[in-house]
């Protein structure tokens, strides 16, 4: 079996909160300074659909992420297992627009039982989902700003997805916006409703039906791919 991990997949598997606490960034002073200059106060849009919901008890902001509430692994209890941030309130579809009010490296005061470490970039999305701040927290184990900003783009982009996505059939359209997986969807789809893979293993499934298939994996979920369509989905890994 040959697995591939581009960078952009590491870095979206790192992103999902996969990876243990972090200690501190790594982005130097001078990169933090010209990737918030860049950024702050610009309109992109939402490349994927994402959850948001409870921020570790901030009642004042939303955390925004691509995977599961479940699933992510930002900070842990004293026993190593991963504290949850609280419940989703729902998702937002892919093509929101979301303005980048600032991005926060640590040092920061925060409380104590958030991702303090971690980058927080703080956005203004669509009013439909309140005027409270959506946080969407990266991952610090990033070394220059080109690598800050591949990172950043596995979430927000400057070109509208909205209009390639209505061009869509109705029943794949309202899987991206619900962020589900249904046959027949291509790769841009599945990307657009699901995020970044962690990992895809080429050709890693033989299948009945002849031929060698993509799988596709969210953390214990797994996408089969095959000629560039799905054609499965599992809740319970890959096998």
């Amino acid at each position: 079996m040959k697995r591939v991990v581009p960078k952009a997949l590491w870095l979206a598997a790192v992103a999902a909160g996969v990876a243990a606490c972090a200690t501190g960034p790594t982005l130097k002073k001078s990169d933090q300074d010209a990737v918030s200059r860049r950024y702050s106060g610009k309109r992109m849009f939402l490349r994927s659909s994402m959850h948001y919901g409870q921020f570790f008890g901030d009642r004042k902001s939303y955390l925004i992420a691509s995977r599961r509430f479940s699933e992510l692994r930002l900070i842990e209890g004293l026993d190593g297992l991963p504290i949850p941030p609280g419940k989703e309130d729902g998702t937002i579809p892919a093509g929101r627009e979301a303005e980048i009010e600032r991005i926060e490296f640590p040092p920061a005061e925060r409380p104590l039982l958030t991702p303090r470490f971690y980058p927080w970039v703080y956005l203004k999305v669509d009013k439909t989902f309140t005027d409270r701040p959506h946080i969407l927290v990266l991952q610090p184990n990033v070394e220059t700003a080109a690598e800050f900003e591949q990172l950043l783009g596995l979430y927000l982009v400057e070109r509208d997805p909205r209009p390639a996505i209505e061009a869509r059939g109705a029943e794949i359209r309202k899987a991206i916006d619900a962020k589900n997986v249904v046959e027949g969807m291509n790769e841009d789809a599945l990307v657009a409703s699901m995020g970044a893979p962690d990992e895809i293993r080429r050709g890693a499934d033989g299948g009945a039906g002849g031929g060698r298939a993509d799988l596709w994996v969210y953390a214990k979920r797994c996408v089969k791919v095959k000629d560039g369509a799905v054609v499965g989905y599992s809740e319970d890994g890959c096998r």
